[in-house]
């Protein structure tokens, strides 16, 4: 599982950005009953001069399940 792509920050309105990206790659195993996914995540917002946040960067490991029933 391989994702690279442009989207909006899942929060809030934050204003106008010159740029908002992220990045995400990871690997998952399926089951009959469950799959279990890890992943790594990085999210990166610039904003105006004149925003409170200019510049936020976030990332970190992700871990996911799905029970099938």
């Amino acid at each position: 599982m391989a994702d690279i792509h442009a989207a909006p920050l899942p929060f809030g309105h934050m204003g106008s950005s010159k740029v908002t990206w992220q990045a995400m790659t990871g690997v998952g195993y399926a089951m009959k009953l469950a799959d279990v996914s890890l992943a790594y995540r990085y999210l990166a917002f610039h904003g105006s001069n004149d925003q409170l946040m200019q510049t936020v960067r976030m990332s970190g490991p992700s871990l996911g399940a799905t029970v099938r029933f």
